[in-house]
């Protein structure tokens, strides 16, 4: 509305949403990256900071007196238990899981083994960034592990990884769950210690598990949007499928993050040129413009398109032969919480 003295006035909106669209994924589709088509794709926002997010913005018209028919895409719109769901504007929803510990989780383990100096910390993470390829290396291509190599006769084993069979795993509930389960009172849990445990493999397991639980808002939001899903039997459903558009301190600065979470979505991972840094100024500033389209066109009902071509700084691309390890970690990781829940006396 315009107050006096003709200043603007603008009613608040939530940062998930803000976010979204200073993230350029304020439509459930988009049209071109760097120049390229994007194959009928939609873009779901991650973020990675201290807690971490996956967020998409559908289309559904609010309903009201003037609304004389309804979209199939808005009727076809199911969210499944688990998500949270609000309004963007009168055009648009919000649909999303978030994680109270994200980047707060690496930020625990360096400091639990003492990784406190930035030397420390890059040679661990060195060091998971080579399992994590000897894991993937040791994936044939229907995504069941090789047989160890041997050296002289003598089997050798490679690191324990909870997404490599077995091994160390980890709940990672520091500071309560939200999504998908939202109990408040859960705890975090490591599993599978043993003597030739290292620091490296704790790591490991603390980054891939908050790439598991937002692979598990991944699966839903994707549900929500229609998209491509595998079955058990890895056909898929439909032909949509989605790209993440990566943000978020936690996400810029770490590949290998990046890269754990485009093999466990099966989604392409972006970081944006144009946005990563300042995404919920920059959609509050798009979403004042938008109203200001609307007022110019004397149309409440007109609708501003949030719609912008990415500008890949980094890229990760999904290794779909890794997808059924991811798969068997997460429901590792899920028989995990529910074996451990029972001890969790305020939930």
């Amino acid at each position: 509305g315009r107050g006096g003295g003709g200043l603007n006035l603008f009613l608040g909106v939530g940062d998930g949403a803000a976010a979204n669209v200073g993230s350029k994924c304020g439509r459930n589709s988009i049209t071109k990256m760097n120049g390229g088509d994007s194959d009928n794709a939609y873009r779901v926002a991650v973020t990675i900071g201290t807690s971490a997010a996956a967020r998409v913005c559908l289309p559904f018209q609010l309903q009201d007196e003037t609304t004389t028919t309804t979209a199939a895409s808005q009727r076809d719109v199911s969210i499944p238990p688990g998500l949270f769901c609000y309004r963007v504007d009168r055009d648009h929803i919000l649909v999303g899981g978030a994680l109270t510990d994200g980047g707060s989780v690496v930020e625990w383990a360096r400091s639990l083994l003492n990784l406190q100096t930035d030397k420390d910390f890059h040679a661990c993470l060195a060091r998971v960034s080579e399992m994590y390829r000897e894991h993937c290396a040791s994936t044939s291509a229907t995504g069941i592990p090789t047989p160890p190599p041997s050296n002289g006769g003598v089997t050798m084993i490679p690191p324990p990884s909870s997404s490599n069979g077995g091994g160390v795993a980890m709940i990672p509930f520091l500071s309560g769950e939200r999504s998908t389960g939202f109990r408040g009172g859960a705890k975090a849990c490591i599993s599978g210690l043993t003597r030739e445990t290292t620091p490296a493999h704790i790591l490991y397991a603390c980054l891939e598990s908050v790439i598991l639980r937002l692979g598990r808002v991944l699966t839903l939001v994707n549900e929500a949007c229609g998209g491509s899903q595998s079955s058990k039997e890895g056909q898929k459903k439909n032909s949509r499928k989605g790209i993440i558009v990566a943000s978020g301190n936690a996400l810029g600065r770490n590949p290998l993050w990046r890269q754990m979470l485009a093999d466990c979505s099966s989604m392409d991972v972006v970081v944006d040129a144009d946005s990563s840094s300042e995404g919920s100024s920059r959609g509050v500033a798009m979403m004042m413009a938008g109203s200001l389209y609307q007022r110019a066109l004397r149309d409440p009902r007109s609708t501003f398109r949030f719609e912008e071509p990415l500008a890949a700084a980094h890229e990760a691309r999904a290794n779909a032969e890794g997808a059924r390890r991811w798969r068997s970690a997460l429901s590792a990781q899920e028989s995990l919480i529910d074996a451990v829940s029972t001890t969790w006396n305020d939930v």
